[in-house]
Formats: C-alpha cells, sequence, structure tokens
C-alpha cells in the first residue's frame, strides 16, 4: 500500500512532464525564431518567414525561406571600405537570393542530429537569367544549385546549434574543378574541420591548383582578449603554370598555438608555430626548408591603444601614428624564445644548403611619458644572437655566386671540425659580438 502512494506520484509527474516539456518547448522555439526575424531584418535587412508549419503535438517540422533583399548591410558589416561599384557588384550576384531552412525534432531536451538543414532556394533573377543564357557549364552550375549542391546540416543540443555539417561538393566543369569534404563546425567544441578542399582552375595557356588536406581550427574566445587558437594542417600544395613555366608550393605538417588574455588592464600574447617541410619547384630550381619553429611572447601591451587600433579604419594618418606612439611608449617586453630551421637546400641556378638556423632575440621597453616615441630606445633594448651552422664546400659555393660576402663571413666563421663551419653572433648594449669578440 505503501510502495502505491509513493510509485502513483511519480507516474503522474512523468506524464505531467511527457506533455508540459513540448509546450515549453515550442513558446521557446517560436520566441526564439521571432527574435531573430527582428534582429536579421534590423541589423541586415534580411526576411525570414514561415514557409509551411506541420507540427504535431511532440516534434517540430517547419520550412522557413530566409530572403536576402540586399546585400549591402552585411558587406559593409565585413568591409566598411567596399566602393560604390564593388557594392553594385554584389547587389547584383546576391540579392533576392532565397535560403531555405527545414527544421525537424522532437519536442524534448535531447540532442538531435541533422536537425536543420539549410540550402539554396532560388538564386537571383541575374544570376539564373546570365547562367541559362550561356554555354553548358553556366547550365550545369544553374542545376548544381539548384539541385541543393550547396547543403548544410545543423545538430540541435536544448534548442541550440551543436554541429553543423557541410554536404560534399564535387563539382566538375571543363574549365575548372572544386572538391570539398567533410566539412564541419562544432559550436560546443569550437572545431572548424575539412578533409578535402581543393580548387582547380584552367584554361588554354595556363592552370592553378590549389589544394588543401586535414585542416583542424580549434578557436575560443572567452573575452574580447581571451583567445585560444590551435590549427592543424596536413597539407597544402599549389600548382601553377603558365605556357611552359611551372611552379609548385608544398607546405606539409602546419602547427600553430596561439593564446592571449588580460593581466590588470595589460595584453600577453603568446604563439607556437610549426611547420615540417617547405618545398618549391619550377622549371630550373628547387628550395627546400625542414622543420621551422617560431615561438615568441608579448607581454605588458597597454591595452587602449591596441584597442584604437583594432578600429583603425575611423582615425586619421595623424590619430593612427600618435596611438602607435602611444602603444609604444606604455612599454612592453617582447621574447623571441626561439625561431630555428633545421635545414636549407637550394639546387639550380644556386647550390647550397645550411643545416642549422637558430635565431633569438627579446626587447624590453619601460614606460615612456613622451610625447613622441624615440627609436633609439628600441636599439638600446634590443638583444637577438644568432646560429648558423653548414659545411665549408657550402659557404665556398656560396661566395663563387656572391664575392662580396668574403669579408664579412672572414669576420664571424668559425670553424667546428674539418668539414664544418659555424656563425654565432649576438647584439648586446649596442655591440655585434661574434663568438665572444666586439667586432662593431
Amino acid at each position: 500500500m505503501k510502495l502505491k502512494k509513493i510509485i502513483i506520484p511519480i507516474i503522474g509527474f512523468i506524464i505531467l512532464m511527457i506533455f508540459t516539456i513540448p509546450v515549453i518547448y515550442t513558446k521557446q522555439l517560436n520566441k526564439n525564431i521571432k527574435l531573430k526575424q527582428q534582429q536579421l531584418y534590423t541589423n541586415y535587412g534580411i526576411e525570414l518567414k514561415e514557409k509551411s508549419n506541420k507540427d504535431t503535438f511532440f516534434k517540430f517540422n517547419r520550412e522557413y525561406i530566409l530572403n536576402i533583399k540586399t546585400i549591402v548591410p552585411i558587406a559593409l558589416k565585413l568591409n566598411p571600405k567596399l566602393s560604390l561599384w564593388d557594392l553594385k557588384i554584389l547587389e547584383d550576384i546576391f540579392s533576392d537570393t532565397k535560403i531555405l531552412i527545414k527544421i525537424q525534432f522532437t519536442k524534448y531536451p535531447l540532442y538531435h542530429k541533422n536537425a536543420i538543414n539549410v540550402s539554396l532556394y532560388k538564386l537571383n533573377k541575374i544570376i539564373t537569367a546570365f547562367l541559362e543564357l550561356r554555354d553548358n557549364n553556366s547550365k550545369k552550375l544553374l542545376s548544381f544549385f539548384n539541385n541543393k549542391g550547396v547543403q548544410f546540416s545543423g545538430d540541435i543540443d536544448i534548442l541550440s546549434i551543436g554541429k553543423i555539417k557541410m554536404k560534399d561538393i564535387n563539382l566538375d566543369l571543363s574549365f575548372a574543378k572544386l572538391n570539398i569534404h567533410n566539412l564541419f563546425l562544432d559550436t560546443n567544441k569550437k572545431l572548424f574541420n575539412f578533409s578535402l578542399f581543393n580548387i582547380e582552375i584552367n584554361d588554354k595557356h595556363s592552370s592553378f591548383k590549389l589544394s588543401i588536406k586535414n585542416l583542424k581550427n580549434y578557436f575560443d574566445k572567452k573575452a574580447y582578449f581571451n583567445v585560444s587558437n590551435k590549427l592543424y594542417i596536413e597539407d597544402i600544395e599549389i600548382y601553377k603554370k603558365e605556357y611552359s613555366h611551372l611552379e609548385t608550393y608544398k607546405i606539409h605538417n602546419i602547427k600553430k598555438f596561439f593564446r592571449s588574455f588580460l593581466i590588470v588592464n595589460k595584453l600577453k600574447i603568446s604563439n607556437i608555430f610549426n611547420i615540417d617541410e617547405i618545398s618549391v619547384k619550377d622549371n630550373y630550381n628547387s628550395f627546400n626548408i625542414k622543420n621551422i619553429n617560431l615561438d615568441y611572447v608579448v607581454k605588458n601591451l597597454e591595452i587602449t591603444p591596441i584597442i584604437k587600433l583594432i578600429n583603425s579604419h575611423n582615425l586619421t594618418p595623424q590619430l593612427k601614428n600618435e596611438t602607435i606612439n602611444d602603444l609604444l611608449n606604455g612599454g612592453f617586453d617582447f621574447y623571441l624564445k626561439n625561431f630555428s630551421i633545421e635545414n636549407i637546400t637550394t639546387f639550380g641556378v644556386l647550390n647550397y644548403s645550411f643545416d642549422k638556423i637558430q635565431l633569438n632575440a627579446s626587447i624590453h621597453l619601460k614606460k615612456n611619458s613622451s610625447s613622441s616615441f624615440n627609436p633609439k630606445l628600441l636599439k638600446d633594448k634590443f638583444k637577438v644572437s644568432l646560429y648558423l651552422e653548414t659545411t665549408q664546400n657550402n659557404i665556398n659555393n656560396l661566395l663563387k655566386i656572391e664575392p662580396f660576402m668574403t669579408m664579412y663571413l672572414l669576420k664571424v666563421l668559425e670553424k667546428k671540425d674539418k668539414n664544418r663551419v659555424f656563425i654565432n653572433i649576438k647584439y648586446k648594449n649596442n655591440h655585434l659580438i661574434s663568438n665572444g669578440r666586439i667586432i662593431l
């Protein structure tokens, strides 16, 4: 009997929640959509109108049309310096473009996959008419857009968008190709990712190709200057051909970690950047760099002039120079902890290699009340050291091509062993020091 008294209220509460939550969810979604409609129209002149509503008590099932009446407010927000001619071109391309938004998910606070679907509904009349009257490539492009070639889907996490995924693009025209695979944005993990971005453009005498593989970008902005950014790119490849001249650029394994935050109204920035290999080739030469590492820290930067410089499009050249003076006079500390390259090799017209290059530097500027910044302060507070290592044969090859460097190299070159030489230069207290000797 006692068990019945406990179970019946619990069952009643569960039934009440089953029927109450969908009502609350419906009210909240309607409120969010109405607010978004007002924001889009007020800020950008974009209309968001309901196309269909097939909701049931337990499920959302709606369609909305987003109509970009004019592209001008969006364009000026992205770039306030656009000319009237640029705005006219953008207006002809984008204005009156319609986008279809489908919403389908159950009315419970769960994670719903593919709950929102966004695709192009209608191109504007000018672009449609232009493509219809052109060649087969244009008609193929029009068909690509009309058949939802560009399409996004989004996951819902308690009425907020979680992960946004783009449908793979494989567009193949006679003069161009575009491939985008596995592109998604995770708003919860603050991660942007794609496995392939490839674009190729060809004509009778030239061709261009850009390929980016496996990009992962994590970006977290907790406050205006409290920012973290991690970036990884496996490969970037650029291919250029003009008549018989060919150039290729390859970059392998790019890694970056950036961090900025405020400490008592002073900005601190740290950045670590690495590239495993860069390769450049043309018909006659090749250039290869391995293991590039950059690590630096800047701290104690005055925040007020930095904010002014961020909004520098509102400043006259004179005010911009005054703001830079204020930033430098505010003082700062800069540490180039490490800039190093393990190997540089060239073949072709020039043939030489350096096995190791390492650079360290620091600047310590104290706060200065002067109305204008004195560049001499940088010279006095600047320290730098450079280490370079290679073979004697490489130095001999370099001097054959650039003999004027002989007198400079003789001052700084030191033997490490029978076949290897090195340069170890430091600048400190207004003196240039090589291997412990003041040379300047």
